[in-house]
């Protein structure tokens, strides 16, 4: 999973000792996916990273602990420190690792960020005071959260731009045949409209899993079945294994075969 991640691949050599997010999302498979950070590592940052964890455990403070996708409106910034404020309007990710409590209280509050890397600074470079930006954020501890591996100009946020999931649906694990509605070639998403719920898995943790049928759900995940993602466009039914194993967010994880239907 470096392929987005090329810089801190590069500046990385046999002997490092460092730090990253991982995900093991192909049960069948023995890799693990980077999911998020790569920063060296040592004893000393691992006693912070333990005393960080017990604070966190302790705070209702929804940015504490956060790890997420966050979209919200530019409210100040400072290219060279590589920081800014944003009005949270949306939350359409929250990552396995999340230790927040709350993601999405976050929704209409101001939140600090700070690390930009060198790669995405043109971003917040042409992004305006009162427009609208999409970055990968995780607290790890200190005052501000710290941009992780995106962060690009956005169109303002309307109603259903961010599919959020029926309570009754959270915890699904099966399969679902879906018809696309918009693809993000970026970050290697869909939004679509789930047709039919084919059927449930062992560990489906469900109240109601056809709940969904008719309404709209974000994909995420295709970054290793690049092939199948590239062999679909919007209009496409597909019928596709999905796992939706962090409650607190709305994103579905595609776990297993994505297979073009007949329209």
């Amino acid at each position: 999973g470096f392929w987005n991640r090329k810089e801190a691949y590069h500046n990385l050599k046999v002997g490092d000792q460092i730090e990253i997010g991982m995900q093991h999302i192909g049960r069948q498979s023995d890799h693990l996916t980077v999911a998020e950070f790569v920063r060296p590592s040592g004893p000393a940052r691992q006693e912070s990273m333990r005393e960080d964890a017990a604070v966190m455990e302790r705070s209702d403070n929804p940015a504490v602990g956060f790890r997420g996708m966050i979209v919200g409106r530019l409210v100040a910034k400072d290219v060279e420190r590589g920081t800014f404020t944003v009005t949270v309007d949306a939350v359409p990710r929250v990552w396995q690792n999340n230790q927040s409590r709350s993601p999405k209280s976050l929704l209409g509050k101001n939140v600090n960020a700070e690390g930009v890397p060198p790669g995405l600074l043109d971003a917040l470079v042409v992004t305006r005071i009162g427009e609208t930006i999409q970055f990968g954020a995780l607290h790890d501890g200190g005052e501000r959260l710290r941009v992780g591996e995106v962060l690009r100009k956005v169109a303002p946020v309307e109603k259903g731009d961010y599919p959020e999931l029926p309570d009754d649906f959270r915890g699904f694990s099966g399969i679902l045949q879906v018809k696309i509605i918009k693809k993000d070639e970026q970050l290697w998403d869909l939004i679509a409209e789930v047709t039919d719920v084919v059927k449930t898995f062992d560990k489906d943790r469900s109240r109601n899993a056809e709940s969904i049928v008719g309404k709209q759900v974000m994909l995420t995940g295709f970054w290793n079945k690049k092939d199948a993602y590239h062999g679909i466009a919007v209009g496409d039914r597909i019928e596709l294994g999905v796992d939706h194993p962090q409650r607190l967010g709305d994103q579905l994880n595609v776990i297993e075969g994505v297979r073009k239907l007949d329209k």
